[in-house]
């Protein structure tokens, strides 16, 4: 058998939680925001978000503040902060 073997340290697995920020995996502490998941992804997208440019939704589409913890299998989705208005000013029934 040839090839490199992997190494992997449960320990650091297990204070990590994947996450996932327009469908893109992302590991991250589970102690991080949704901000940090997003800053991992892409600092310049997470700019964006702390100018107002650009929201983070759920998976649902429903407004989610950047600040809010992540949890395993979180799904995290960036809209532009019109997108976001719109919606809110047309909920769905």
């Amino acid at each position: 058998m040839s090839g490199a073997v992997a190494v992997v340290n449960f320990r650091d697995m297990a204070s990590c939680v994947r996450v996932y920020v327009n469908g893109d995996p992302v590991d991250v502490a589970k102690t991080a925001t949704a901000f940090d998941a997003i800053a991992e992804w892409d600092a310049a997208v997470a700019a964006e978000i702390h100018s107002g440019s650009r929201v983070v939704v759920d998976n649902r589409g429903l407004p989610t503040p950047a600040d809010s913890p992540v949890y395993g299998g979180a799904i995290f989705r960036i809209v532009s902060s019109r997108q976001s208005r719109s919606a809110d000013a047309n909920p769905r029934t």
